[in-house]
């Protein structure tokens, strides 16, 4: 899911940042972008307790990064319309900025302005050891 994840989402964020109409940067060399997850605390947690669980030594137990190392958005595309880009670089991030919050905190926040969200299915599931933590 990961690897499929980077490939969709770095595609639909290249269109976008080639796409003149999109990008508002002006430096025109080098573009970039980011894909924001709604990653939250409750994430963090079961990533360290998983580790633990797989017995990763102290100096391995962190949660998750609020930022991707960057990664070239060119490896997977093959549109021509970065070929007629002035652009040299593409850069994109995965980015994480509710690390900090709690994921009963979004969800009162989300009730209390009445916006609708979106779970994936398979959280439900108990097939996947991160789940079996969770639920």
């Amino acid at each position: 899911a990961r690897t499929w994840r980077k490939q969709t989402l770095g595609r639909l964020l290249l269109d976008l940042v080639v796409t003149p109409n999109h990008y508002r940067g002006t430096d025109t060399s080098e573009r970039w972008g980011a894909i924001l997850t709604a990653h939250h605390r409750d994430d963090v947690d079961e990533t360290i307790l998983l580790k633990l669980l797989r017995g990763s030594h102290l100096t391995n137990l962190w949660g998750m990064d609020a930022r991707s190392d960057g990664f070239d958005l060119l490896a997977l595309h093959d549109n021509d319309t970065v070929s007629k880009s002035p652009a040299s670089t593409f850069t994109g991030y995965f980015a994480k900025p509710m690390l900090s919050i709690r994921k009963n905190d979004v969800l009162d926040y989300l009730n209390s302005q009445s916006i609708e969200w979106r779970e994936d299915e398979s959280n439900n599931s108990n097939k996947y050891k991160r789940n079996k933590i969770r639920n």
